[in-house]
């Protein structure tokens, strides 16, 4: 018998939805782990890219017809013909008889000061113009259908139109409002005319309508009675990519089962540097003009101007505590200037401070804090630096263009200078994955993977467990598993204790927790880590090494293992990454500890 035929429960990352990761075995459904997170959360995908949920704001994206969308001097004829995913559920809009405006409208309200884009799939029928307004500030777009060509492009309005065949296009509008209000979506048969005479039979073909916060279209989410967001290939109604599992590719092309605690990212415009929040200094900033990490066309260009000076932007103060480790992070790529400066700072004095070589993704010159990069798609990097404050005040998060591998001050020439996208700083000794925001600071909640109710598939008196995992951060005092008895009443529990040092501790009911085995320090980065559990024969195996064995007889727990936990929120989230996990009921010798770890 192979060692996967005598395991209970092995799970990889090979399949999720919503609230649930999948094991491979048992493949009945009776081995697959509970996830649970409230909140959105951001991945790498298998591309490469950061992928960030998005979420279609309109209802009855396909069901203009419905009491849903209002009718001003319009009718809707449901389902008039074939739509461009080949089904017959594309309507016509059509021009009620007199000399009005004829108009569409959802009944969202959208807020001032967003970036909103919004896309319908457009066909021409008896009239050639598809028209997209705003109330209270109008923005007349037009888009002529017979040809594909934008017509005319209202003020602040960026506008594309995408053939996507058999006649029908993407129409898509990106604009920022100043004041709350409704969009109308319209139509004309010339250019910049919005009132004419209709007659009541003539218009176009419309399909798919979709309003998303952001400056780029994204994929088509069709909505129901309800809003809805696609994240990792899984869409669910509401506003939030609550309890997906994260199968995340950062560290190559396999997936890893991301886990991490709550983190907030405390810096606000997390993409939007050309906005007051970022001030900027003998600089300027170019929006939206090259594609970013999740490839959007949302990363900035930070411009040097032609002053003798530092060329940079400096985030609005926040609240810094002392003794308190925060990490900042900023994905950064050349643009004519080869090197950049990040620094974090209160009246303490600086936090982190670093010069940044965006040749080949090196420190040049380090000066406070702790800096690693990570290379991502395109050239870009996502500099991480992790330092501690010494005083409680406020701070500041600061970019600099830079011309040398050490940092000074210099003339600029007015066009050279570095992109910038995804700013984050958190409370914390490590980064996590990047959390967008806006105007406000976002948290992301830890994520809880545990299994309750399986004491079929755990050893009671004896068993093995093995992860694979990478340990691409520190994560102090938290379990890379925990076998329990539903409370934390009595557990089998392999901890992280520091960087890279393990501990395989056991409780019983009415005693403290017990320590059974201390590793040696690990300087992997990826470990292979297998416990095997009996009263009085306890081993860990590390990458295919003897770590430690115990012979305690006297704190074996005495009630029933019912629950196996990754992360909840008795023991908290690790924060690192499993490749695998797999459970035996039998205590495995130790050649085969050994073989089982080595990499």
């Amino acid at each position: 018998m192979s060692l996967f035929d005598s395991a209970s429960l092995v799970v990889t990352p090979n399949g999720q939805k919503a609230g649930k990761l999948y094991s491979i075995k048992p493949s009945d459904g009776s081995g697959d782990l509970s996830v649970t997170r409230a909140t959105s959360a951001t991945r790498v995908n298998a591309n490469g890219l950061v992928e960030i949920p998005r979420t279609n704001l309109f209802l009855r994206s396909e069901e203009f017809d419905n009491a849903y969308w209002t009718k001003a001097n319009a009718t809707i004829s449901a389902n008039a013909t074939t739509a461009p995913n080949g089904t017959l559920t594309a309507d016509k809009l059509i021009a009620s008889v007199g000399v009005s405006d004829h108009v569409l409208r959802s009944g969202f309200s959208i807020t001032p000061n967003t970036n909103y884009t919004l896309t319908v799939f457009a066909k021409k029928s008896e009239y050639n113009f598809f028209v997209v307004r705003r109330i209270g500030s109008v923005i007349d777009t037009y888009f002529n259908l017979n040809n594909g060509t934008l017509g005319n492009v209202g003020s602040g309005v960026v506008a594309s139109i995408l053939n996507v065949g058999d006649g029908w296009y993407r129409c898509s509008v990106t604009f920022t409002p100043t004041t709350g209000t409704v969009v109308d979506i319209s139509l004309s048969n010339t250019n910049g005319v919005i009132s004419y005479n209709g007659d009541g039979t003539s218009g176009i073909f419309i399909w798919g309508a979709q309003l998303e916060v952001g400056s780029t279209a994204t994929e088509y989410i069709p909505t129901i009675a309800s809003i809805r967001t696609k994240f990792a290939g899984i869409t669910q109604d509401g506003s939030s990519a609550s309890n997906i599992p994260r199968l995340d590719y950062t560290n190559g092309s396999c997936p890893s089962i991301l886990v991490e605690p709550q983190r907030t990212n405390l810096a606000l415009r997390s993409e939007e540097f050309d906005n007051a929040y970022w001030v900027k200094s003998a600089a300027s900033i170019a929006a939206n003009i090259i594609t970013s990490p999740n490839d959007t066309i949302t990363a900035d260009k930070l411009i040097e101007d032609t002053s003798a000076s530092a060329h940079r932007f400096i985030s609005t103060s926040f609240s810094t505590l002392n003794g308190v480790s925060y990490t900042l992070s900023i994905f950064l790529k050349k643009a004519g200037r080869d090197y950049a400066y990040i620094r974090l700072n209160n009246s303490g004095g600086d936090i982190i401070a670093a010069n940044i070589n965006l040749l080949n993704g090196t420190v040049s010159q380090s000066i406070f804090g702790n800096i690693t990069i990570v290379p991502y798609n395109n050239d870009w990097y996502r500099v991480i630096a992790t330092g501690t404050s010494i005083s409680t005040s406020n701070g500041t998060f600061e970019v600099r263009t830079s011309n040398s591998a050490t940092y000074a001050n210099y003339t600029g020439n007015g066009t050279d200078g570095i992109y910038v996208w995804g700013a984050q700083l958190e409370a914390g000794s490590n980064a996590t994955s990047y959390i967008p925001t806006t105007t406000v600071s976002v948290t992301r909640n830890a994520d809880f993977i545990s299994k309750t109710g399986i004491s079929s598939l755990i050893g009671q008196t004896e068993g093995t467990v093995l992860c694979d995992i990478k340990l691409t951060k520190l994560s102090e005092g938290k379990n890379l598993f925990t076998i329990d008895n539903g409370t934390t009443n009595e557990y089998i529990a392999l901890t992280r204790v520091s960087s890279n040092i393990f501990r395989l501790s056991i409780k019983k009911t009415g005693t403290s927790a017990v320590n059974i085995i201390n590793s040696s320090v690990i300087n992997d980065s990826r470990c292979r880590i297998a416990i095997s559990y009996k009263n009085g024969d306890y081993a860990m195996y590390v990458n295919g090494i003897l770590r430690g064995t115990s012979t305690n007889s006297t704190d074996y727990p005495t009630t029933a293992l019912t629950q196996f936990v990754l992360s909840n929120a008795s023991y908290g989230a690790l924060n690192d990454s499993y490749n695998l996990i797999s459970l035996w009921k039998t205590r495995l010798d130790n050649d085969t500890l050994a073989n089982l770890t080595t990499l």
